[in-house]
């Protein structure tokens, strides 16, 4: 039973991330108050022309973080009028606009067609501003972004979550549910066909999980950055998915929490796999099915890299994803042009697999427990 909840919550919240972050280029960080007309009116015209999916709401009156948060941007931009509503207009993850007060949607669209030019816009009292200063622009973004800065700061510099990001990166590229499956295409595609039939078909599917895994990071890095709960979400998440495993493997028992169903289906999908347009669909399949197994480190690199800067964080997003492939690659390589490694690798590969499922499970657990007491 906890498999299956294991895997519907992740997959859902995965699935929300990845529409999120192929369908909305706008989102608008608003603060206001629940009793204010004019906040009220610009929210809804808001979520009727851009969806409701784009809003994110701060009431001041409601919570002290937000009204601090407010202050500090009034205080930043020189507004000395305090107006509700003050709205953040973030275009593909970055700040371009902060207007100040009630703008109609027909003002707002021309804003958005001028703000194309390097800086930031600030429309205020019907006069347009352009901020170009660097510093204003990522305190201003942040503050928008996670209003808690204010209270906190700079939560994590790039020099503290660096070395923690490698780290999850070098976990999840051990991870022995991807790795049991992708050699045992690699082998299967091997024994009817030539190697460089298994060199295309190899990064076929190795593209897929890399284009799937970074797509579902920049949602999921979306998302973390607006709930400040999610901390424990997902340390509870690591916690139970590295204790059910170790505690599974310590049993003799198979040290996964993927459902039996889904692993037989991918069996029967992989034996089938034999042209490198059904390696690149069985990549994107394994990078969903797999996730109770595989997200464990991802999604505590992706807590970081969602309270760092957005460009920042979208580099070590890349980087992370190439360390998550690269044992993926060799592998390809050796089985394409080294015979030898094919005989060591059907020998050796279940017990590889089970060392690296400790290896990981117990590095996940050591990070699950430095992201509480942090």
């Amino acid at each position: 039973m906890f498999k299956h909840y294991a895997l519907a919550i992740l997959l859902l919240s995965l699935f929300i991330a990845l529409f999120s972050s192929l369908n909305s280029n706008y989102h608008f960080y608003i603060f206001g108050a629940l009793g204010c007309l004019d906040c009220l009116k610009f929210k809804d015209e808001i979520v009727k022309y851009f969806g409701a999916g784009c809003v994110t709401f701060y009431d001041i009156t409601e919570n002290q973080t937000y009204l601090k948060a407010y202050d500090m941007i009034c205080n930043i931009l020189d507004i000395p009028e305090r107006p509700i509503p003050l709205t953040g207009v973030f275009v593909k993850g970055e700040l371009r606009i902060v207007l100040s007060g009630y703008v109609s949607i027909k003002t707002l669209k021309d804003l958005l067609n001028k703000s194309k030019t390097k800086g930031v816009l600030l429309f205020h009292k019907g006069v347009v501003k352009v901020l170009r200063d660097e510093k204003i622009i990522n305190k201003i973004e942040k503050l928008f972004l996670n209003p808690s800065y204010a209270i906190k700061g700079h939560r994590f510099k790039i020099e503290h979550i660096l070395p923690l990001v490698l780290l999850c990166a070098f976990t999840d590229s051990v991870n022995p549910c991807t790795f049991a499956v992708f050699t045992a295409l690699l082998l299967i595609i091997l024994s009817i066909s030539s190697k460089k039939h298994v060199l295309f078909s190899g990064f076929a599917f190795i593209a897929a999980v890399y284009i799937a895994y970074f797509l579902l990071g920049m949602g999921l890095m979306r998302i973390f950055s607006e709930f400040f709960f999610v901390k424990y979400i997902i340390a509870a998440l690591g916690l139970s998915l590295g204790g059910y495993s170790l505690i599974k493997g310590a049993k003799g028992e198979v040290a996964t929490p993927t459902p039996n169903f889904i692993k037989v289906k991918l069996n029967r999908l992989i034996t089938k796999t034999t042209s490198i347009p059904l390696s690149f669909m069985a990549g994107i399949i394994v990078s969903f099915s797999l996730l109770p197994c595989s997200a464990g480190p991802y999604l505590v690199a992706l807590y970081y890299l969602s309270n760092i800067e957005y460009s920042l964080a979208t580099i070590l997003l890349i980087l992370y994803n190439i360390i998550f492939v690269l044992p993926l690659i060799i592998i390809t390589l050796l089985v394409a042009f080294v015979s030898k490694m094919i005989t060591k690798v059907k020998k050796k590969r279940e017990r590889i697999v089970k060392l690296m499922g400790w290896i990981e499970n117990l590095i996940l657990i050591m990070l699950s427990i430095y992201i509480i007491v942090t």
